[in-house]
């Protein structure tokens, strides 16, 4: 076969998908009722979240996702949100934090330090695990002054 009758072919074949997705998209359209209905839209807002920037979520993987979100004095704060509960992320030292994706328990954004400068960062969620060996380690510390 031709370069020339491939090439066709493809382009052919590309037209026949996207006018099948394209019929699908309708049928699901009129089916539902509303674009809205179809797309499984979900409102998320961080509690608390409030003024001129509000929540915006800029990654997810599996059930977390990260964004950010501002507060009644105007600060900006990253988040994480398990699909359950939620967790403010703040880089210590930082004016302002900006969670923008997660892969596993990786979390990568940027902040603002106090002198205005404008940094990357990245933070690992700590695992469950860790934390309770943690406390069990200050526990035994505790125990073992007295």
């Amino acid at each position: 076969m031709s370069m020339r009758r491939k090439t066709c072919l493809l382009y052919v074949v590309s037209k026949i998908k996207k006018t099948l997705y394209l019929c699908v998209f309708m049928i699901n359209l009129f089916a539902l009722g509303s674009v809205d209905a179809m797309a499984g839209w979900t409102t998320i807002d961080v509690p608390g979240a409030y003024g001129a920037k509000p929540t915006k979520a800029y990654g997810i993987d599996g059930s977390n996702i990260v964004g950010t979100y501002g507060d009644a004095s105007g600060g900006q704060h990253g988040f994480l949100y398990n699909g359950s509960s939620w967790t403010t992320l703040d880089m210590p030292g930082a004016s302002e934090t900006f969670a923008h994706g997660i892969d596993g328990s990786n979390i990568v954004g940027q902040y603002f330090d106090a002198s205005g400068g404008y940094h990357g960062f990245v933070y690992v969620i700590p695992e469950p695990a860790t934390l309770l060996l943690l406390a069990l380690g200050g526990l035994a510390l505790i125990r073992r002054r007295r």
